[in-house]
């Protein structure tokens, strides 16, 4: 399983109350995907990098995508398209209404869509690590550009992160945490970015204020979410490697409960239609379902086969990243 595939590309922010209590609209709804409506191949796995760089449009549905330094999008069920060609390999992607953010080792460039007219270039903080970056996340939200980095220079691949907040209004950047976050476990949405950090889920607010909840066991590499008033993660804890579903207030950031699900899950996202995620059957990639999340329970209803899911995007319907075949496809859900 490709870890920046574990967690969804962030492209939009849902709207949210902060309350102490977890929100009614974090519960499941009758309404749910029962189909694929189309399934759009993207590239082999090699050439799209596991699909790492890819995001959805939150008003159009449009997806956008790398392959190196290549960038393409899906307008509909369509086949991929060029649309420009970033200054080097893109580690990250992320796009809003009207814009693509584009980031690459040194630098994060804006770029206005679907024009594809290049607005500006801003560059990466330096010292975040030892080598220069190979992996990237992008959220935006509101006036806030979000990014964690890391590097890989050794043969676990793992390496610990940073996180940068960008100002939209001046470009101006805070480095919020340095070489220990755990890189691809995050999420935005107003209130600012949720991010995994020494087994800790920490919260930058968009004034650069950092608020940490307890320790949390074996949080390392878990899928996180956010909806509502909540924060969300899957932790895979030992000794008997079960997976249990974390919720914690946003507002005060405790943790409300823990309830055990009933598969490895992983891919979680927070959307209109309540908490989403990916049930992996264990069998082979192929017993992949979507499938909705009770946070109150755990349990993973309304289950769609989508054969070789790895991640959920969301704009306003939802869309799976699958590898079937060494081949990245787009499948539409309806």
């Amino acid at each position: 399983m490709m870890r920046s595939l574990r967690t969804s590309v962030a492209a939009g922010a849902l709207a949210a109350s902060l309350l102490l209590a977890l929100p009614a609209e974090a519960s499941p709804v009758p309404r749910f995907v029962t189909s694929i409506s189309a399934s759009i191949k993207l590239g082999s796995v090699g050439a799209t990098g596991y699909a790492q760089a890819i995001s959805q449009s939150p008003s159009t549905n449009d997806v956008y995508f790398a392959e190196g330094a290549k960038i393409f999008v899906v307008v509909g069920n369509a086949s991929p398209v060029r649309l420009v060609t970033a200054k080097a390999p893109v580690l990250a992607l992320c796009a809003t209404s009207a814009d693509l953010f584009v980031e690459t080792s040194s630098s994060i460039a804006e770029y206005t869509i679907p024009a594809a007219a290049y607005v500006g270039e801003w560059a990466i903080p330096t010292g975040l690590g030892p080598s220069k970056d190979t992996q990237a996340g992008i959220s935006v939200v509101g006036a806030n550009l979000w990014t964690w980095t890391d590097w890989e220079d050794d043969q676990s691949g793992y390496e610990f992160g940073s996180v940068v907040q960008y100002s939209l209004t001046n470009w101006s950047h805070r480095v919020l945490d340095k070489g220990q976050v755990n890189p691809g476990d995050a999420a935005a949405d107003p209130f600012g970015y949720f991010f995994l950090a020494n087994d800790h889920v920490v919260r930058a607010e968009p004034s650069g204020a950092l608020r940490t909840s307890a320790k949390t066991p074996d949080a390392s590499d878990a899928p996180m979410a956010v909806l509502g008033s909540a924060i969300y993660l899957v932790a895979t804890r030992e000794p008997a490697g079960k997976d249990y579903l974390d919720s914690f207030t946003v507002s005060g950031m405790a943790l409300v409960r823990s309830v055990p699900v009933t598969t490895y899950t992983y891919g979680i996202l927070g959307t209109p239609l309540g908490l989403v995620g990916i049930a992996d059957h264990g069998s082979s990639k192929t017993a992949n379902n979507v499938v909705l999340i009770d946070p109150s329970t755990g349990a993973e209803t309304n289950p769609l086969h989508v054969s070789g899911a790895q991640g959920l995007l969301y704009g306003t319907t939802l869309s799976a990243v699958a590898d079937v075949g060494n081949e990245i496809y787009l499948d539409r859900l309806g």
